[in-house]
C-alpha cells in the first residue's frame, strides 16, 4: 500500500545562521572540490551553543532535527582506522541527526515538482516519469526500480504525486545518486529558506556534470558533509573517554576501527562466544556480517531498517542515529572520479562500520543494491 504525500507549497520554516568561516583543512590525499567564495544575505537559524543541541525544522509534512556538531573556528582530531593521522575543521557546522528518509526526500521531491524542477516531458533534462527522476539529464534517484533491492518511493503521474511504500516512511532513502543528493540539498534550500540566495551548489545546468559543480559551503543552504566533518561527527565522544584515542581529551574521539560510539573495536572476539565487538555493534548499527574469530557470520538482515530502530541508546554522544550502518552516506568529497561514501550499510562486514574506514562510488550510481542514501549538513 502507497502512502501519497501531497505538500502544500510555501514557505515552511525559516532559521536564522549567519556566515561561517572558509574551508576546512583536509588531508592531502582527499581531493577538495572547488570553492567559490562570495557572500550571501543571513537566513533565519535557531541559535545552538555547545554541540549535541539541536534544532527542529519542519519541511512541508515532514520535521527532521539538526544537532549542532561544532562550536569551535579550529579544532583538530584523529583520522584513518589506525588513528595515525590528523585532519583539522576550522567550520562550525550542523549535521542531520539521521539518514534523510523516505518520507522527507518524497516531500521535497514533490516540492520540485508543484514548482515546475522537473516535468513531465519525455526526453527533457529534467524528466520525471515513474521509473526515473532528472536533472541535468542525471539520474537523481532510481524510483519503482525492479533492481534486487528496490526504493520505496513511487511516481504516479496519473495523480501527479510521489508515494512511499506503507511502513517504510521512516527508513532511509536508498538508490540515490550523488547528484540526487546534492540536488535535494538545493531544493530543500528553496523551499524553506524561500530563495536561491544561500543555495551551496551552483554550476548545475542542463548537462550536469560533477566536475562542473560548484560548492560555496560558507553559504548556509543544506549541503552534504565533506568526509572529515561526517569522521568528526562520527567519532566525537565530548567527556566520555571510553573506547577513544590517546593524546585527547574533551572532546575524546572514538578509535578509527570502532563503529560509531561503540564501546570496542569491530572485529573483537573477546568473551567469546557473546563476542564483544558483535555485542557492541549490535547496540549502535544496522549491518550484516560480523567475525568470529576464523570466518564471517552472516546475521540474516535483509533490508534497511527506520532510521532511529535501535532505540535512543544507539545514537553517539552528539546525538546522531546510524552513523554507522543503515546505509552508507554520500559526502561532498570526492577521490579521484568517485566521491567517498563512509559509515557502511545493512548488508555489508562489520569492518565497514569503522568510523576511520572510508568507501568510494560513482556519482552517478543509482543501483545500489538498496544500500546508499545521504544525511545533509549545514554551515553555522
Amino acid at each position: 500500500m502507497k502512502k501519497a504525500i501531497i505538500l502544500t507549497v510555501g514557505v515552511l520554516f525559516a532559521v536564522v545562521m549567519t556566515a561561517c568561516e572558509k574551508n576546512r583543512n583536509e588531508d592531502a590525499s582527499i581531493l577538495p572540490l572547488l570553492l567559490t567564495g562570495g557572500g550571501s544575505a543571513p537566513v533565519i537559524v535557531p541559535a545552538a551553543g555547545v554541540p549535541g543541541d539541536s534544532e527542529t525544522v519542519t519541511a512541508g509534512s515532514e520535521t527532521f532535527k539538526m544537532i549542532y556538531a561544532n562550536n569551535q573556528t579550529s579544532i583538530t582530531f584523529p583520522t584513518t582506522t589506525t588513528d595515525d593521522h590528523t585532519a583539522t575543521l576550522t567550520r562550525r557546522f550542523y549535521v542531520g541527526e539521521t539518514e534523510v528518509t523516505n518520507a522527507l526526500f518524497a516531500v521535497v521531491l514533490q516540492w520540485a515538482r508543484i514548482n515546475d524542477r522537473v516535468v513531465e516531458i519525455a526526453g527533457a533534462h529534467n524528466e520525471v516519469n515513474e521509473y526515473t527522476v532528472k536533472y541535468g539529464s542525471k539520474d537523481l534517484i532510481n524510483i519503482n526500480s525492479l533492481i534486487s533491492h528496490p526504493g520505496k518511493i513511487s511516481y504516479s503521474p496519473s495523480v501527479d504525486a510521489f508515494s512511499v511504500d506503507s511502513g517504510y516512511e521512516n527508513h532511509p532513502v536508498v538508490n540515490v545518486s550523488w547528484y540526487g543528493a546534492v540536488m535535494f540539498c538545493n531544493w530543500l534550500t528553496e523551499m524553506n529558506d524561500g530563495g536561491t540566495a544561500n543555495l551551496v551548489y551552483s554550476g548545475i545546468d542542463t548537462t550536469w556534470d560533477y566536475l562542473e559543480t560548484i560548492e560555496d559551503a560558507s553559504r548556509t543552504g543544506y549541503r552534504l558533509p565533506s568526509f572529515r566533518e561526517w569522521e568528526y561527527a562520527a567519532r566525537y565522544r565530548g567527556t566520555d573517554s571510553v573506547n577513544t584515542v590517546p593524546g585527547y581529551a574533551n572532546p575524546y574521539f572514538t578509535r578509527g576501527n570502532s563503529a560509531s560510539g561503540a564501546t570496542t573495536y569491530t572485529t573483537d572476539i573477546t568473551g567469546a562466544p557473546d563476542y564483544a565487538g558483535k555485542l557492541a555493534n549490535d547496540l549502535v548499527a544496522v549491518y550484516g556480517l560480523y567475525w568470529n574469530g576464523s570466518t564471517w557470520i552472516d546475521k540474516g538482515t535483509t533490508g534497511t531498517a527506520a532510521v532511529k530502530s535501535l532505540g535512543n541508546a544507539s545514537a553517539n554522544t552528539l546525538g546522531l542515529y546510524d552513523m554507522s550502518g543503515n546505509v552508507w552516506e554520500w559526502t561532498s568529497t570526492p577521490q579521484g572520479v568517485h566521491f567517498i561514501v563512509p559509515g557502511g550499510g545493512w548488508s555489508g562486514f562489520s569492518t565497514h562500520l569503522r568510523v576511520g574506514y572510508l568507501y568510494t562510488l560513482a556519482p552517478a550510481l543509482t543501483d545500489s543494491g538498496g544500500a546508499v542514501g545521504f544525511r545533509f549538513a549545514r554551515s553555522k
